[in-house]
Order: C-alpha cells, then sequence, then structure tokens
C-alpha cells in the first residue's frame, strides 16, 4: 500500500513539473497556447517575418521590389509569408566561409 502511494506521488509530481516547463517556456519565448500549437507553415506578416529574419520590414519589402528574398503571398493587400518560407531562404543563404559569401554576391 505505501508502494502504491509513492508511486503515484512521484506519478504526479512528473506530471506538475513537466506543466511547469511548458509554462515556463511559453513564457520565456513569449508564446500563447495558441501560437505555442501553430504549426510550422503559420502565416506571418511582414513586421513578424523581418523579426524573424533579424531584419526591417523596409528591407522585405524592398526585397519584394527586386525580387529578391523569401517568397510570399498576397492576399488582397496583405502580404504573408509562411515559415517554412523563412526557413528556406535562410537555408538558400548558408555559406561555409565569407570568401564564399563574398563570390556568391552575399557580401559586397
Amino acid at each position: 500500500m505505501a508502494a502504491a502511494q509513492n508511486l503515484r506521488q512521484i506519478v504526479d509530481q512528473k506530471n506538475a513539473e513537466e506543466e511547469l516547463a511548458s509554462q515556463a517556456s511559453d513564457v520565456s519565448f513569449g508564446t500563447t497556447d495558441h501560437a505555442a500549437s501553430d504549426p510550422p507553415n503559420s502565416n506571418m506578416r511582414p513586421r513578424a517575418a523581418a523579426a524573424y529574419l533579424n531584419t526591417t520590414e523596409s528591407t522585405l519589402a524592398d526585397w519584394r521590389l527586386k525580387g529578391f528574398g523569401p517568397k510570399f503571398a498576397k492576399v488582397g493587400r496583405a502580404v504573408i509569408y509562411r515559415q517554412c518560407w523563412l526557413d528556406e531562404f535562410i537555408e538558400s543563404r548558408a555559406v561555409t566561409s565569407t570568401a564564399e559569401a563574398r563570390r556568391l554576391g552575399m557580401i559586397l
């Protein structure tokens, strides 16, 4: 009987720790329950996309105008980026050296 109670206490404690860890990660990344459940293909507006890429909205607008940068979609007048498109753009820019980046025209 005592062993069963100890086991139950351990399971309850583990569940409580997992719940606290989940809540802590949501708070530390500034997410909400809705955002935490968003799929990786979630839509982003230019402000969020710029933050994700560590650039500015005006840089994204310039890239759109010049045909450079991540894929985007227009829905009416709204510009939409998908996170997977931003990730693809980041991957396409991966290089192993500054010399390679310069050779590819990524650095002036």
